[in-house]
């Protein structure tokens, strides 16, 4: 996109001092936002703003990319930490007061915030219940929703199947569907075509004429703040340059608009590039902008000025002749249903995605049957006669996939660790974490929740190994079971807890890189070297001497060690105690990283 407000070098435009903040519904004075760190220059993207917006008044926010509307939107709705200034949301500071504010904000950013993998309906039936609604008020607003946003036919089909304004409208109804005070919107029309954009236009209309919603909205362009705001304020490199209404504006700046529309083929982007060039250099334009679908002239004589344009576009073959010139609640719930909620959408998404199913439920069998045939063979001969130093001559008792399972259930739960932090980083990207963090809910229950869905997709993962192992011993395999059912629940358990352990990690790097390559290559870089440097394949007494010394402080060898005596020989508690030990140790840590990236997001 190019720029929506530049004004000319020659422009008369001044600043419009900005309004007593008494009385106001939102008030921000002197606020600064300083970007920095990794030895790089500091960047002020936002510099002594200040404004204020009354009670059910739609605000316009109007400024060219970089302009720093999006970082005001995001600092006002919480989502990201001030450097200094003031700023009061109904009377409520944004540091001291943050989840109250969220109890009455509705905020839809430039990333269309929607999951996929979950329906129309389930997105804004997840997003009602993250706001505390009970849950028959949250299933009437729903479809109240559904129908209002024209989405009732397609709310039952994953909404990765939706066109991008129906993504965009579901986006919309998520942050309505709490009935919020204020709705704030970032560029919410950026990308759509020119039908979808005046429905949504239409629909914001409504809900400011009908529910007296108080809106803040930023945009690009000038036309849809002309069209949608009562007041705007123009901001440039982080300053407000310009505040009022619109009709003060155009008075300032020219009080009339020549639109002009360009025909949509491949010529599109130079033929509008080529007409805004035009324009600025037709005598009595003060300013031209791009909009999507070309380029508006600002004059304070439309009539004087209209037909010099239309001269001057006649080069422009794909301009059209179609030219015109315009004048001016209720809660229920907590914290654990908040974790329940995270926990729900997590095995939802892992039902509904087919390689993660995979993963999940295939690659444990894949490597069950892979290194039992590659390790196999080693094990029967170095073992023919017994464990070395076991002393006893004995052939064993049980055959080499029963030693191999510990070391399997291992590498699945690390496997699916490193899925956690995938997922992170697709939250990120995808815009929906900013809906778990601008709704009125503990940031450590998005965590807590994720975690819990980690380790009940590790427990029933280990599950399903130690059942396959079960049908092995009806074909004749030799696996003892020694502490039978119990046993196995306990296994499901310690591979439960080492995996949201290692999650830690995962969750750690994906929160600090936001990248899904660094998450991949520092969980699958750690996984190898922790399973063969100690004794989930093997038992010590058969690893090289370099590689028991490695083993004694791999905390991977305590829980391959104290599962494969519930599996081989019986309870054996002091492995038990160490392997829950040193998962602690492991999981505290990890996970004490993790949180610490968690609270920094927004700093």
């Amino acid at each position: 996109m190019s720029e929506a407000v530049t004004p000319r070098p020659d422009s008369k435009k001044k600043a419009v001092p900005a309004r007593s903040s008494k009385g106001s519904l939102i008030d921000v004075r002197h606020l600064v936002k300083v970007y920095a760190g990794g030895g790089q220059e500091e960047v002020k993207a936002v510099n002594d703003v200040s404004f204020s917006v009354s009670e059910g008044e739609f605000f316009g926010f109007l400024g060219p990319n970089g302009a720093g509307k999006t970082t005001v939107i995001r600092i006002i709705t919480t989502l990201l930490a001030k450097t200094s200034g003031s700023i009061r949301v109904a009377g409520m500071d944004v540091e001291r007061d943050g989840a109250e504010i969220r109890r009455i904000i509705g905020y839809t950013g430039q990333s269309i915030g929607v999951d996929g993998e979950l329906t129309g309906r389930e997105n804004l039936w997840l997003i009602g219940r993250l706001y505390h609604m009970p849950k028959s008020l949250v299933e009437e607003r729903v479809e109240e929703l559904l129908d209002v946003l024209q989405l009732k036919d397609a709310a039952d089909r994953r909404a990765y199947t939706y066109s991008g304004g129906m993504r965009r409208r579901l986006d919309l109804g998520a942050g309505l569907v709490h009935h919020p005070r204020i709705l704030f919107l970032d560029e919410p029309t950026t990308g759509l075509d020119p039908q979808t954009r005046n429905a949504v236009w239409e629909y914001l209309r409504r809900l400011h004429k009908e529910e007296k919603m108080t809106i803040f909205l930023t945009t690009q362009y000038m036309e849809e703040a002309d069209q949608l705001c009562q007041r705007i304020a123009i901001i440039d490199q982080g300053k407000i340059v310009a505040e009022g209404s619109p009709t003060e504006l155009k008075a300032a700046i020219g009080a009339d608009i020549i639109t002009v529309r360009i025909t949509r083929d491949e010529a599109f982007e130079q033929s509008r590039d080529r007409a805004l060039e035009i324009a600025r250099m037709v005598p009595g334009v003060s300013r031209a902008t791009i909009f999507d679908e070309g380029v508006s002239a600002h004059t304070a004589d439309g009539g004087a000025t209209l037909l010099e344009v239309l001269r001057r576009l006649a080069d422009v073959g794909h301009a059209q002749r179609v030219i015109t010139r315009t004048r001016d609640s209720e809660t229920s719930g907590g914290v654990l249903t908040e974790i329940g909620l995270v926990t729900w959408r997590s095995l939802v998404k892992l039902t509904r995605t087919p390689v993660l199913l995979f993963f999940s439920l295939f690659m444990p069998l894949i490597w069950l049957v892979m290194f039992s045939q590659t390790f196999g063979t080693v094990f029967s001969s170095a073992t023919s006669g017994g464990l070395p130093g076991g002393g006893s001559p004995t052939p064993l008792p049980y055959d080499y996939v029963a030693v191999l399972l510990p070391g399997i259930t291992v590498m699945t739960a690390i496997q699916s660790a490193s899925q956690s932090g995938f997922a992170m980083v697709s939250d990120l990207e995808s815009g929906f974490m900013d809906k778990f963090f601008v709704a009125p809910i503990r940031r450590s229950s998005v965590l807590a929740g994720k975690l819990l869905a980690d380790g009940l997709r590790m427990a029933a993962q280990a599950g399903i190994i130690l059942g396959i192992a079960a049908l092995l011993t009806l074909a004749g395999w030799r696996i003892p079971f020694a502490t039978g059912v119990f046993g196995a629940v306990l296994i499901m358990f310690l591979a439960a807890a080492f995996g949201v352990a290692f999650s830690g990690l995962s969750n750690t790097v994906a929160l600090r890189t936001k990248n899904t390559e660094s998450t991949m290559m520092v969980s699958f870089s750690l996984t190898f070297p922790l399973l063969f440097l100690s004794t989930a394949m093997l038992p010590k007494a058969l690893l090289p001497s370099w590689v028991q010394s490695f083993s004694t402080v791999n905390p991977v060898s305590y829980m391959a060690d104290a599962a494969r005596a519930l599996i081989l020989t019986g309870y054996d508690w002091t492995a038990l105690g160490n392997a829950i030990i040193a998962i602690a140790a492991f999981g505290i840590i990890l996970n004490g990283l993790a949180v610490m990236a968690f609270r920094a997001q927004g700093k």
